[in-house]
């Protein structure tokens, strides 16, 4: 059986001549693309059949099916091309993409032809569009007419969200500490000094606390230090303590000390990285506060029906005072801006129908609402309360 893996660069470079190389005894040639090399193939042949994939089929339970990975030569080969490319890096801005592999299973002979389930296999991350609020980016834009913009925080938390995608969660912690010591370290730099100027901010106070509530969880489970510490619901002056502490070791940790960081070993840093960066956004969202103030929102509302971006919405809902056996109808007309229903409008439409009705009702029970395009009855969204209202027992008996 042929083994081939396709190696993709992450930009394409020119080679003046090229020709194939042995690795492992295997042959790598480079894959050009009008002109440029934007990928290496790696060839392996005369392999056994116990390295291609194995698809199994289950009688029982939700998978029907499933893949098993037999492919113990693709450690070895993605760790020689990486070991080779940190060469390379030392001198050019390049890299291999070592998480976006792909794999072909080539039968050499017939029977090896027939006997190979699957031919192809390939590793790499899904790409997402990112969405943003419109809202966000028209109050954005009015924002920065006046004073000055969160650039400094938006540099680094922005470096530090990047790295962290791409897995190299040290830079990321590295970001994201450089963040929080220079806005609230006061100064300091020696370790002892630089905790208490950091355990002394009661506002650095309030956003580990809030970080700590809504941490994002690692891929796997990767029994570091910083996990050991999350798993003991710690204060916050312990997190302070062990973010310095690691600052000391991934700043100024020395290669001759026994435990010395790699730079190969990434994933012992991922709970402290995105503990760190979840610290950092908050950090960011806070300086990013002036954009949401309120006369960029009626701006943006007024801007939108200037130019007749404005939808009208009818909530058509039924309810009940505590003091009647009878359940009423109301309808509540809401204007907002938009050209074209979504969900992010649909949930703000029904954010706004819920207050306005405590407003206006606050001892009524609201039973179920429905709301659609005023003119148009296209429905944006529906509610149904199950929960029913229950009388005090002592108080009827009263009566």
């Amino acid at each position: 059986m042929r083994i081939c893996y396709l190696l993709k660069l992450d930009k394409p470079i020119r080679l003046e001549d090229y020709w194939p190389i042995p690795i492992l005894d295997g042959q790598l040639n480079p894959v050009s693309q009008d002109g440029k090399i934007i990928a290496f193939k790696i060839t392996f042949i005369g392999q056994p059949l116990s390295l291609s994939p194995k698809l199994e089929v289950h009688e029982h339970g939700k998978a029907k099916a499933s893949i098993t990975d037999r492919d113990s030569l693709l450690p070895f080969v993605s760790m020689q091309v990486e070991k080779a490319f940190s060469y390379l890096r030392c001198y050019f801005d390049t890299e291999i993409l070592i998480d976006e592999i792909e794999t072909a299973f080539e039968g050499e002979t017939d029977e090896e032809i027939r006997e190979i389930q699957i031919e192809k296999l390939s590793t790499g991350k899904a790409e997402h569009t990112l969405e943003i609020p419109y809202s966000m980016l028209t109050m954005a834009l009015m924002a920065a007419e006046s004073g000055p913009a969160p650039e400094f925080e938006a540099t680094l938390v922005a470096a530090s969200r990047k790295a962290m995608t791409e897995k190299r969660f040290i830079d990321s912690f590295r970001y994201s500490f450089l963040l929080i010591e220079s806005l609230y370290g006061d100064g300091k730099f020696k370790s002892v000094q630089l905790k208490a100027a950091l355990k002394a901010n009661p506002d650095l106070h309030a956003i580990i606390t809030e970080a700590l509530s809504v941490r994002t969880p690692p891929t796997r489970p990767r029994n570091s230090d910083t996990e050991k510490l999350l798993s003991q619901s710690p204060t916050v002056n312990r997190v302070i303590d062990h973010l310095v502490d690691m600052r000391g070791f991934y700043f100024h940790g020395n290669r001759k000390r026994g435990n010395a960081w790699q730079p190969h070993e990434q994933d012992k840093a991922e709970v402290l990285c995105l503990l760190a960066l979840e610290i950092s956004m908050l950090i960011s969202h806070e300086a990013a506060a002036p954009m949401f103030a309120e006369e960029h929102s009626k701006r943006h509302f007024e801007q939108a029906k200037n130019v007749g971006a404005t939808m009208a919405m009818k909530v058509s809902f039924m309810f009940r005072d505590p003091d009647e056996k009878m359940d009423r109808n109301g309808t509540m007309r809401i204007s907002v801006p938009g050209t074209r229903p979504t969900q992010k409008l649909a949930a703000y439409v029904a954010k706004s129908f819920l207050q306005r009705f405590e407003d206006e009702a606050p001892t009524a029970d609201l039973k179920s609402a429905i709301c659609t395009v005023d003119g148009t009855e296209e429905k944006i969204f529906e509610i149904t309360l199950h929960a029913h209202l229950t009388q005090d027992k002592s108080k009827s008996e009263t009566s």
